[in-house]
């Protein structure tokens, strides 16, 4: 996310920030945030040694909260040219 992006995504809405860009993007908006972690919460290889004694299992699947709820678009489609007319 660029900084314009997120500085927008700030004053749109009340987020909880998190990482080394939150008291930038606090004092470009110039109002306050709930901040959360600004450093690394843990070492990346602590994270790759927990990642080893899990050992293989399912892959990952994401978690839909609802159904879908897609529903096809007609409005836009042109009608067929029928076999022997001309334009």
């Amino acid at each position: 996310i660029t900084g314009d992006l997120s500085t927008a995504m700030a004053v749109d809405r009340s987020p909880v920030m998190a990482g080394t860009a939150t008291s930038q993007i606090a004092a470009s908006v110039g109002r306050a945030f709930d901040i959360g972690p600004t450093s690394a919460t843990a070492d990346i290889a602590m994270y790759a040694r927990l990642a080893a004694t899990k050992g293989e299992g399912e892959k990952p699947k994401p978690l839909y909260l609802r159904g879908a709820d897609a529903k096809p678009q007609a409005g836009f489609i042109l009608s067929r040219k029928k076999a022997g007319k001309k334009n």
